[in-house]
């Protein structure tokens, strides 16, 4: 599968395999000391908090505090995002990349080059 992705340039498939990999590792090795966390020491119930403790954090962080740091999470992530994605819109033309052009202009700012109009490949 990487192989394949490497030689077509599937850019977008390499990542997940890797994380899907990772995962299942992950919960095999999880799944091989099940119920102990300390192998033939300690339980996953002798190491657990008082119910108490665990009613508690389910309501107070589990209801309360964790929705309002997912909606500040996805806030503060597509603020930043639309900015960029305003900026890349505004910034790009179909013939030219950005950088191609802020290149140039700076090259004819430091007088350097002076790119004539028929050496502009992308123009």
């Amino acid at each position: 599968m990487l192989a394949f992705s490497v030689r077509y340039r599937h850019d977008d498939l390499p990542f997940p395999m890797v994380v899907l990999i990772f995962v299942a590792a992950f919960a095999t090795l999880a799944i091989s000391f099940w119920p102990y966390i300390i192998p033939f020491t300690l339980t996953i119930d002798d190491a657990a908090a008082p119910q108490s403790s665990l009613a508690f954090m389910f309501w107070g962080e589990g209801l309360f505090v964790f929705p309002l740091l997912l909606l500040y999470s996805v806030i503060s992530y597509r603020v930043p995002s639309r900015m960029w994605l305003e900026f890349v819109w505004r910034n790009l033309r179909y013939d030219e990349s950005y950088l191609i052009r802020r290149l140039r202009q700076r090259a004819e700012q430091m007088a350097f080059v002076r790119v004539s109009a028929s050496h502009r490949p992308f123009a």
